[in-house]
């Protein structure tokens, strides 16, 4: 998606136009890439604020309960830019009050949510993405995105993809892949759609349902 020069903020803040992106940091299996925050609406997610400190990454909102943080890392956040401090018990978790403030983007890119020690925050980062079909999830390994039509993904950096039902009746239509597929009838607990390789430097993906699609890079040396 093309992200234009005028911007819209959420909130109110500022309407200078439309079709914005927003950037929510979230964990540290990213290595900070300017490119990603060009034009974006930038929010760090507790210890994703001070990460963006650290790499020089002006936020425009800063948001979490702050119990991965110290006091001083505290501090300098709500120095550094506008901070929501969030009670610690409550029904929810810092990343999706995070997506709250950005409910006006047409593109929402959590980095850093896909891998990391606790598991049960990557399942329910994948749940956002279930949820929102604006929502990608980017680390240094993988990237996730939902879609309900044809889509055509280049090889670039990454070796596998892989094709999950979100949905039932999900049909599946893979070309250019290892392991094709022609109107696949997918249902939401079928796991063949895992680990295929691009044989093209284009593969072309058709989807009649909803689908996640992941992007992941070789695994040596890991």
């Amino acid at each position: 998606m093309d992200i234009p020069t005028n911007i819209v903020y959420p909130d109110g803040l500022k309407s200078l136009g439309v079709n914005m992106k927003a950037v929510i940091v979230v964990g540290n299996a990213y290595t900070f890439e300017a490119k990603d925050f060009e034009n974006a609406y930038v929010v760090g997610v507790d210890k994703g604020a001070f990460l963006c400190l650290q790499h020089h990454i002006k936020m425009d909102l800063a948001i979490g309960d702050f119990d991965s943080v110290t006091s001083d890392m505290r501090k300098r956040i709500e120095e550094e830019c506008k901070t929501i401090v969030l009670n610690p018990i409550k029904d929810t978790t810092d990343t999706m009050e995070a997506i709250k403030y950005c409910k006006n983007m047409e593109e929402i890119v959590i980095l850093g949510a896909m891998q990391g020690k606790r598991i049960e925050h990557c399942y329910a980062n994948f749940l956002l993405l279930k949820k929102y079909d604006m929502i990608r999830l980017k680390d240094d390994y993988s990237y996730g995105f939902t879609a309900k039509e044809k889509v055509i993904l280049r090889k670039e950096q990454y070796k596998f993809f892989s094709v999950f039902s979100l949905q039932e009746p999900t049909y599946i239509s893979i070309k250019g892949c290892k392991y094709p597929l022609d109107k696949y009838k997918m249902n939401v607990e079928d796991p063949l759609g895992i680990s295929n390789e691009w044989v093209e430097e284009e593969i072309e993906i058709d989807i009649d349902g909803r689908a996640l699609i992941i992007l992941s890079k070789e695994d040596k040396g890991r």
